[in-house]
């Protein structure tokens, strides 16, 4: 699970640029003007991105999740999310196997409702060494992209246009790549697909999304439902 939520989080840390797919309204980020040059090389994309998105703070939106593995097979999952600097983050699974993720930078839980049950952690983000991605760090700002990252770009010919980044991370750890796919002029972020070392995809998707939204930090604290069996450092 911890993992998956890692996973998760590095999802928004790459997408604290992006708005979403057609008919989805974004609020608080003024997009490039259409008739400007558009970029045809990974930079000149990152300037785009960087200019577009500088000054998002917060984000909050739903999601669907689908995480395919040889072993488990295709499992997948919707709920929401909201995120606020300085690496705060809440998400939400919903359904009867639902489960709860929220951090407020120092303190890590993993809740959920059907066991009764909250792993509390250190909050992970902090200590992200080894050549792991710091995941809560990269949500501060989209251009530490290509600082942890070496990017490439391909412009597809689906019928839309698209840009399609890939994003190898530069120091080995849990991610072999990451791929994202952000509509041309405007930038929005279509898609993302990790892929761990072990052969395993996660791909997230974005709906209802608001940036710049007013969240209150409590949202980012825990307060366990009586009867909960706390577990601190998920047991170890």
């Amino acid at each position: 699970m911890i993992r998956a939520m890692c996973t998760v989080l590095s999802a928004f840390s790459l997408s604290l640029a992006l708005s979403l797919a057609p008919g989805s309204s974004v609020v608080g980020v003024a997009h490039a003007a259409p008739d400007a040059a558009e970029p045809t090389d990974i930079a000149g994309l990152m300037d785009e991105l960087k200019k577009t998105y500088s000054g998002v703070k917060s984000l909050e939106a739903g999601f669907t999740q689908v995480q395919r593995s040889a072993v488990t097979g295709e499992i997948r999952a919707k709920g929401k999310v909201q995120v606020l600097q300085p690496r705060m983050a809440r998400w939400e699974t919903l359904g009867e196997q639902g489960s709860l993720f929220v951090t407020d930078g120092k303190t890590m839980t993993v809740y959920t409702p059907s066991m009764k049950q909250a792993l509390v952690y250190e909050d992970m983000g902090a200590t992200s060494g080894g050549g792991n991605v710091d995941v809560l760090a990269l949500l501060d700002d989209i251009s530490k992209l290509d600082e942890q990252f070496k990017v490439s770009l391909t412009i597809e010919d689906n019928g839309k246009g698209s840009y399609r980044v890939a994003a190898v991370p530069r120091t080995p750890g849990n991610y072999k790549r990451i791929l994202l796919t952000f509509s041309r002029k405007k930038y929005e972020l279509q898609k993302v697909v990790f892929e761990d070392q072990m052969g395993n995809e996660t791909e997230l998707g974005f709906t209802n999304l608001r940036l710049n939204p007013s969240i209150d930090q409590a949202r980012f604290r825990f307060t366990p439902p009586e009867g909960t069996q706390i577990i601190e450092n998920g047991g170890l």
